[in-house]
This record gives C-alpha cells, sequence and structure tokens, in this order.
C-alpha cells in the first residue's frame, strides 16, 4: 500500500510561499528545463472542500504532491505540484506550478499549510519574512500521509474533513 513518506520528499515539498516574482521565475526555469521533453502525465481539473472539525477552513494552501511508486519502497515525483488556496467557505481550485489547471492523474500526496511567507528582495541577498505561522498539526503538512487518488476525469468533489485533535 503506497503511503505518503516525508523522507522521501525533503527537497521537493515547498517550505515557504514564494512572492510573485520568484514564483514567476521559477516556472520559466521549469519550462526552459523541459523544453523538448515529452510531459510523460496526465492533467485533470481538481476542486474541494477542507474542514476543520466540521468548519470550513479558509487561506490554507492545499498541495497536491504527484507520485509513482518504485517496487513498494520509495517514490518519486512523477510530475509537477499542484496547489490552490482555500476561500472563505474552504473551497479550493487546483493549478500546477506550470500553469495548467488540476493536478497529475494518480495518487496524490495532500498537504494542507496555514503558514505564508513573502519574501524581501531590497538587498542582494533575498530575507524571507513569516507573515503567518503554522497553526494544522504536521500530521497535515510535513508528516502528511494523505492520499487522494485523481481519476482522468478529474474531480470536484476532492473533499478532506481534518480534526484538530
Amino acid at each position: 500500500m503506497q503511503t505518503c513518506n516525508n523522507n522521501s520528499h525533503d527537497g521537493v515539498w515547498p517550505k515557504r510561499s514564494l512572492s510573485r516574482p520568484l514564483k514567476i521565475a521559477s516556472v520559466c526555469c521549469l519550462g526552459l528545463a523541459t523544453l523538448g521533453c515529452s510531459q510523460g502525465y496526465q492533467m485533470a481539473k481538481v476542486s474541494g472542500l477542507v474542514t476543520l472539525d466540521g468548519k470550513p477552513l479558509a487561506s490554507v494552501r492545499v498541495v497536491f504532491e504527484p507520485l509513482r511508486s518504485s517496487n513498494g519502497q520509495t517514490r518519486e515525483v512523477r510530475g509537477p505540484l499542484s496547489s490552490g488556496r482555500t476561500d472563505e467557505q474552504g473551497r479550493f481550485v487546483l493549478e500546477a506550478v506550470d500553469g495548467q489547471q488540476g493536478a497529475v492523474v494518480g495518487p496524490n500526496c495532500v498537504r494542507f499549510s496555514t503558514r505564508t511567507m513573502d519574501a524581501d528582495f531590497s538587498d542582494s541577498m533575498p530575507k524571507f519574512i513569516t507573515v503567518r505561522k503554522e497553526s494544522l498539526p504536521a500530521r497535515y503538512n510535513l508528516q502528511s500521509d494523505i492520499l487522494f487518488e485523481v481519476p482522468e476525469g478529474g474531480a470536484d468533489e476532492a473533499n478532506f474533513a481534518l480534526k484538530s485533535k
């Protein structure tokens, strides 16, 4: 049975939310690095609802990390990460880091985070500033074992009922 394992994704899970210019630069570099390569994965639209103790959870980053099994041992990412932020009703819509709508079809490790950071580019070395600290338990972000299977037809009810205890 496949589960999420933090140890195999240390360099993949984004530990901070980057400013828009840095995101754009990252997407451009990713695009240039993959120019001429076949995609090797299929995308499908994904949206849903996140609740905490039965109440809609606003302003939470939802990240889908596509996985590929390697004989039941370690896994590797097999496509772009997708993310979205919940609105006041706890609803989210995913978009991949390369701008495509949705998430990679197949198994995805799902992570949730309330932590937000910004970058200050006024000096030659950017400084990251915490805007909001993490308020969710680690079992929902860096230590997440939550899997979601994205179907080929997409999913408009990718709903997650989180518990504070």
